[in-house]
């Protein structure tokens, strides 16, 4: 248990050291970043990431099947630590890989933080449908 703690810690300074450096360009967070609405009406699944994050790449991969899966009804976008810090600020993340959901009036109904459970996400998306 403590050794998971101390993991916990060293990936939150990490994260926020990330955030603190200079530079961040906005290049790589897709969609309309910053914004937190979902423009299609439709319900949202932001996913919150960073490069280097180990554990980001499977959280990215869990979020590109149920993209197939799910295509048409939700829609999907990945936002960057270096790139949309007020993004993060917006929704209280803290950690990556984390998971917000939005209705389809862009409301936050859900939140997660770690590789989320595909099934578990997949029908907390479908409730919203």
């Amino acid at each position: 248990m403590t050794r998971r703690v101390s993991i916990i810690l060293v990936l939150a300074i990490l994260v926020l050291s990330s955030l603190m450096a200079p530079g961040c360009g906005g290049k790589k967070t897709e969609g309309n970043a910053g914004d937190g609405s979902s423009s299609t009406g439709k319900p949202e699944v932001l996913l919150f990431t960073q490069e280097g994050c180990p554990p980001c790449v499977t959280a990215h991969d869990i979020l590109n099947e149920l993209k197939e899966e799910m295509s048409g009804k939700v829609a999907f976008r990945e936002i960057y630590a270096e790139d949309d810090f007020d993004t993060f600020r917006k929704y209280g993340v803290q950690t990556t890989p984390t998971i917000v959901i939005l209705d389809g009036a862009g409301n936050s109904v859900g939140i997660a933080s770690g590789v989320p459970d595909k099934d578990a996400l997949k029908s907390e998306l479908e409730k919203l449908l």
